[in-house]
């Protein structure tokens, strides 16, 4: 009785955990390349667990990104079977083409033992372990981005073409199109290159015209990029003119001869 303790024992606190797989573990899988044996003689769990590292590493190659980065979750075989049957990988595709993150299926074709290959379907939680950037505080709309107030930190991505931001000169020194809370994830269209005049500035708008320059005051009506024409109003004659944006509150109008 014992002896059969004992057994029960060992083997229940040396059985693989299911549930989750990082792509790419060591479970016993030959090199890539190879096909994956999944053959009856495999427990239920590390069948499971293969069947997870072989999708990891196609999807890895997929995202032309390092299998690490990968994670598997929530593996489910499908089209009316209840486990992972029996065989040798040959080839993996996605269900949906370019489908590889978020709750994705993809078909499966396995060698069966002494037969012909056949399909099985599976569909996982994908997901891509990356480096983000968030926000260390919370900024208003159109407040400009500065080093401190940003922070990488890692994040799982379920988009295939999410627009998340991990390299700082992409957002330093750029405005914000929206407000964002603590913590909150940055995108690529969700900051913008701050313009050199903001509407409602008071800039110096120069006129030329050959040799002659003439420097007064303005109102700018509208925000402006290096070499953009926007309106602004001249504060003396109290018109509205267009000028092109020369600098840092800075317009001009260049009169050529003949205008």
């Amino acid at each position: 009785m014992k002896l059969l303790f004992f057994l029960f024992t060992l083997y229940f606190s040396t059985s693989v955990p299911l549930g989750w797989v990082r792509a790419g573990e060591n479970l016993g899988r030959p090199p890539l390349g190879g096909p994956v044996d999944l053959s009856s003689t495999v427990a239920a769990e590390t069948a499971e667990q293969l069947m997870a590292s072989e999708l990891g590493v196609y999807v890895a190659e997929q995202l032309a990104v390092d299998v690490s980065e990968i994670e598997i979750e929530g593996l489910t075989p499908m089209n009316g079977h209840k486990s992972f049957l029996p065989g040798k990988i040959l080839n993996i595709r996605p269900a949906s083409r370019n489908h590889f993150l978020g709750r994705a299926v993809f078909i499966v074709t396995l060698q069966e033992n002494n037969g012909g290959p056949f399909e099985q379907w599976v569909s996982a939680d994908v997901a891509r372990i990356q480096n983000v950037l968030v926000m260390e505080r919370t900024l208003q709309r159109l407040s400009v981005i500065e080093e401190g107030d940003i922070r990488l930190q890692s994040l799982h991505v379920r988009r295939h073409r999410s627009r998340y931001v991990s390299d700082p000169e992409g957002v330093v020194g750029k405005r914000l199109t929206q407000s964002l809370r603590k913590g909150v994830p940055i995108r690529s269209d969700q900051v913008e290159i701050a313009p050199l005049v903001q509407r409602g500035e008071r800039v110096t708008l120069t006129l030329q015209s050959g040799a002659l320059q003439i420097i007064t005051s303005a109102e700018a009506k509208e925000d402006g990029h290096l070499g953009e024409t926007i309106k602004v109003l001249n504060l003396d004659s109290k018109k509205t003119v267009f000028a092109e944006v020369a600098g840092a509150a800075n317009v001009r109008i260049v009169l050529h001869t003949g205008e």
